[in-house]
């Protein structure tokens, strides 16, 4: 880099950590319509710029988790407190991430048991553009740092649009072009999370299949980076049938994120077709290469088929490599009766230790079992403490939990909900009534006689008569 040299953000990134420079720009393509995903890319970029660090001054980490790494750089005075409170914030926004998107195997909303990762939710545009603007000064202090007595070059940072969605769905259509692909699959992915009508209770039948087939269309996406990245095109035909077919020359030749991603979208939602057979091989596949959100899907898919040792091989290689949402798979692990490795104390530890490394996926579920009881002895009040901070950081399964089950919200308005459809149907001679003046059943707070006795009045008066 030249002194006072001019330079996008981009620019400056690829410069300082040529290994980084490919998730930043993705970062950026899709920031507009999927943040969560930018701000997970932001956290794997200030990985390989931890990394860089590790190696330009000769430190011994070895497998150290990224939180380790950059306390070690701290202690060893290559940052300083401010750098590492910025590297530590992002770090802590990616892996927030990891969790917004849990998914429900099985159960009720908010009440199963069986949560493992899954894909990012659409997220928080405004968070993603400060962890943007943390990660560029970052940018900045580490290039002061290496090349002292140089001027930082002048970063001007690149334009991210609405406009960006359409140009490059319009790019991953017409274009034989592995990132457009990707970014329009995490487009795709990004739009079939928009937020539910939260005025009804019952997903619409459209709704819910327009998801389905904007997911079936991100894959379909994927699957093409997949074939893309695996550039079979420069075998001939006898040549790919000697390495065994064109199948097996793809899983070994595929960018390992698109096989991951495709994985994350067919190996629950569509089982028993054959994009469910190819999205398990996917997913062993980004495992066996030590892709860490990749070791905690297929751990957790391995813990469900019975085979337990294998799981914890794949989740302590994810925790290896510092991936946060492995210590949740292993509680799960350490909590499966059956097995040899049952442990509930095992469990407690490996979530209290990713809670004291800032993860609020951990304390939601450490708050929720010490609240419910069932598989650890019950502590209702450390459980809601638990449960109330993670709420309060922004997880949203937490404040779910806290609003309608602590809370028994959800009761309370499926009650009302009942009490409005009776009202529609009519007075009715065996409804249950209540005092005029007692407080209402639907929990308002107001008078039964001002609330929905009032609303059942209206709704069975005549127009003319009211």
């Amino acid at each position: 880099m030249n002194n006072r040299s001019v330079m996008t953000d981009v620019e400056f990134c690829s410069a300082l950590v040529p290994d980084a420079g490919e998730h930043y720009g993705r970062a950026l393509d899709v920031m507009s319509a999927y943040p969560d995903y930018a701000s997970a890319q932001f956290r794997i970029v200030i990985e390989h710029l931890v990394i860089m660090l590790i190696k330009r001054f000769h430190l011994d980490v070895e497998g150290a988790s990224l939180y380790e790494m950059i306390n070690e750089l701290f202690s060893r005075r290559v940052i300083d407190y401010d750098l590492r409170s910025e590297l530590h914030a992002i770090r802590i926004a990616g892996n927030a991430v990891v969790h917004s998107g849990m998914r429900h195997a099985n159960g009720a909303a908010g009440t199963t048991d069986r949560e493992t990762p899954g894909t990012t939710a659409a997220g928080d545009r405004q968070s993603a553009v400060e962890a943007r603007k943390t990660l560029i000064q970052v940018f900045q202090r580490v290039f002061g740092l290496l090349n002292r007595g140089i001027d930082v070059p002048v970063i001007h940072t690149v334009e991210v649009g609405d406009f960006t969605s359409q140009q490059i769905l319009w790019k991953a259509v017409t274009t034989m072009d592995f990132e457009a692909k990707m970014a329009a699959g995490l487009i795709l992915e990004a739009q079939s999370m928009s937020p539910i009508n939260t005025n009804t209770i019952i997903i619409g039948y459209g709704e819910d299949a327009h998801r389905k087939t904007t997911l079936r269309m991100a894959a379909e996406l994927y699957w093409a980076a997949c074939e893309l990245s695996a550039k079979l095109d420069r075998f001939a035909l006898g040549e790919i049938e000697s390495k065994g077919g064109k199948e097996k020359c793809l899983f070994k030749l595929a960018n390992t994120e698109a096989l991951y991603r495709y994985a994350m979208l067919t190996v629950d939602a569509n089982e028993g077709e054959e994009s469910h057979r190819l999205g398990v091989k996917a997913l062993e596949v980004a495992a066996e290469r030590n892709y860490p959100p990749a070791c905690v899907q297929y751990g957790d898919l391995l813990r469900q088929e019975e085979k337990y040792q294998e799981a914890l091989r794949m989740l302590e290689t994810a925790l290896a490599k510092g991936e946060l949402s492995a210590h949740a798979g292993l509680a799960f692990l350490y909590l499966e009766q059956d097995s040899s490795l049952y442990s509930p104390e095992s469990a407690e530890k490996c979530l209290q230790d990713a809670i004291d490394r800032g993860c609020n996926h951990s304390e939601y579920l450490l708050g929720r079992w010490l609240y419910e009881g069932e598989k650890f002895v019950a502590d209702k009040e450390r459980g809601l403490q638990l449960l109330e901070r993670a709420a309060e950081a922004g997880h949203a399964q937490a404040s779910f939990y806290t609003q309608h089950i602590v809370g028994d919200r959800l009761a309370k308005r499926m009650q009302l909900e009942f009490l409005n459809l009776l009202s529609a149907l009519g007075p009715a001679a065996d409804v249950p009534t209540q005092n005029r003046n007692e407080s209402c059943l639907c929990g308002s707070g107001k008078k039964y006689k001002k609330c929905c006795y009032l609303k059942r009045k209206i709704a069975t008066t005549p127009p003319r008569q009211r």
